[in-house]
């Protein structure tokens, strides 16, 4: 597992940009969200503001996760001001979100089949995927809430 998280964190790619349609578009989503999510509103985030006729600014939000991660990687990406290392902060807590994910999944494996290593090699071929380690550094609530169950499990 400790050779599967070094893999994970070193082949995240350096650059700081958002890459092309989905991925890019969830991650600015996301991030609008989290960064906006503090006491002042609630913990809730919002990731468009709107102008009223009275010219008065009305927050949409659409938070519709729980507030945890949001307040955890807002609390995180706000210890600073530059744009790239929040977002280059974002996908290392995400990186560290998939790689509990396949810990737990690995120990859920193990529990019910009673072999460790056979258990290694199913989440190894199971986290290999292409698409799979394209989306893992996806600033997003889904990873989070499988980590969650897995643990629940």
């Amino acid at each position: 597992m400790c050779l599967f998280a070094w893999v994970v964190f070193a082949t995240q790619s350096g650059g700081t940009g958002f890459w092309y349609k989905f991925h890019g578009g969830v991650s600015v989503h996301g991030l609008a969200i989290m960064s906006r999510a503090t006491p002042a509103n609630a913990f809730v985030g919002n990731s468009r503001t709107l102008i009223n006729a009275d010219d008065s600014l009305r927050p949409e939000y659409f938070d519709r996760s729980p507030v945890f991660f949001s307040v955890l990687v807002g609390a995180l990406i706000n210890l600073t001001e530059d744009l790239p290392t929040k977002v280059f902060i974002a996908r290392q807590v995400m990186n560290a979100v998939f790689v509990l994910t396949m810990l737990f999944a690995w120990l859920l494996l193990w529990r019910l089949s009673g072999q460790r290593l056979l258990a290694l090699a199913i989440i190894a071929l199971a986290c290999s995927g292409y698409w799979l380690l394209y989306y893992r550094a996806m600033i997003h609530y889904d990873q989070p809430a499988l980590l969650g169950m897995l643990v629940l499990l």
